[in-house]
């Protein structure tokens, strides 16, 4: 498969990639200005209507029907929506001629007790570890394993019965944090145990979580989904914070974000290496790092949609896209006058070339992890930039 893919490389053309982003990039703009200006439009026509019929602005069912008429009579906006989706088929079919990059196996999680478990959730330690949770029959998460940077098992920890946890990760002196991704105001939805499964601290990391990422001193990274960036109040509005060892922030993005920083409408990409985080946030998609008290934007990256992102010093990837991209991966490279592409995309694929199905992926610094199931794969930025 690596042969396959080198030689697949030499035959796209020097040119061929940089034209084809420009011109989807133009398409893309052209077409949402277009549907946004239908949608102005039609909004506009309904509040007309809705004045002239006295309808209240809380009658859904009214408004409902006002719109349902405004689409009879003006169907351009449907033949918009028909057109993009069409585009967006095509861009996905697409999106199948990509060169191939196929990922290489590493190890094969499994709880220690050897049991048939299901596989709650996977993360990535920043040594390069994996820590895997698994629950019995009737929803409970009985266990943590650990794989080290090699693949090989290792410990183990036991669980309390408590909620389904979709985040884990390493803490320093063998602790482990578990995280859930939805909770209440005021929930706590962090708890941290010792090696023999004790509750040590829990805590309220706020509702909408993406990313969860740990670093070698205790310090946790959290990156929020809309849902918890325009939540009314609490740290997830932030949409990137900094806990330090007692699950207390220490760092939040700024609001406003301010003429330096790009806003955090939904934090897709999180790539935490020693205790330097990297972020990519829609809709602005600039690359920003944050160590320390310390934020730098280090411009817009040149397409849109990434969910993980590799960097080590002035290269970088990003993992996605949309229109079929989920698992396309870019090389970028790093200036002083901001992000420009360093090669043509490629596809993502299983080491016997099949499409890779739903996966996990979290990145470290230049590393890659992705888990499907309890099958743990990696690629290096390396293998990505060169050839």
């Amino acid at each position: 498969m690596w042969e396959t893919w080198r030689e697949e490389m030499r035959q796209w053309e020097g040119v061929r990639w940089r034209q084809w982003f420009e011109e989807h990039a133009q398409r893309r703009s052209a077409e949402e200005e277009r549907s946004r200006r239908a949608a102005a439009e039609g909004r506009r026509r309904v509040e007309q209507e809705r004045q002239r019929l006295g309808i209240a602005k809380d009658d859904h069912e009214g408004l409902a029907e006002l719109r349902r008429a405004d689409r009879v009579e003006h169907p351009e906006r449907d033949l918009l929506r028909q057109e993009w989706q069409r585009r967006r088929a095509v861009r996905a079919q697409r999106v199948q001629t990509y060169p191939l990059l196929p990922l290489r196996h590493h190890a094969d999680l499994a709880p220690a007790d050897g049991e048939h478990h299901e596989l709650v959730s996977v993360g990535f330690g920043p040594a390069g570890q994996a820590l895997a949770v698994w629950q019995r029959k009737g929803g409970q998460a009985t266990e943590v394993s650990y794989h080290s940077p090699d693949g090989r098992p290792g410990q183990s920890t036991p669980l309390p019965a408590q909620p389904r946890r979709n985040a884990v990760q390493p803490l320093p002196g063998g602790q482990v944090l578990l995280v859930s991704a939805r909770c209440r105001r005021g929930e706590h939805n962090a708890a941290v145990y010792d090696e023999a499964g004790q509750l040590v601290r829990s805590a309220h990391l706020g509702d909408g979580i993406e990313h969860v990422l740990s670093t070698p001193t205790g310090a946790v990274w959290t990156g929020y989904f809309d849902e918890g960036v325009f939540a009314m109040s609490g740290v997830s509005t932030h949409g990137l914070v900094r806990f330090g060892a007692d699950l207390s922030p220490q760092w939040l993005h700024p609001l406003p974000a301010g003429p330096e920083l790009p806003a955090v409408d939904d934090c897709s990409a999180l790539n935490v290496h020693g205790e330097r985080a990297w972020m990519c946030a829609y809709a602005s998609f600039h690359l920003v790092s944050v160590e320390g008290q310390r934020a730098r934007d280090h411009g817009q990256v040149p397409f849109s949609g990434a969910h993980a992102l590799l960097i080590d010093g002035a290269r970088a990837a990003m993992v996605g896209g949309y229109d079929g991209e989920r698992h396309a991966i870019t090389p970028l490279q790093l200036s002083s006058e901001g992000l420009r592409l360093a090669g043509p995309p490629r596809r993502l694929v299983l080491p016997d070339g099949s499409p890779v199905p739903a996966a996990r992926y979290s990145a470290r610094g230049a590393q890659l992890h992705v888990a499907v199931g309890a099958c743990w794969y990696r690629l290096d930025l390396e293998d990505i930039t060169s050839g």
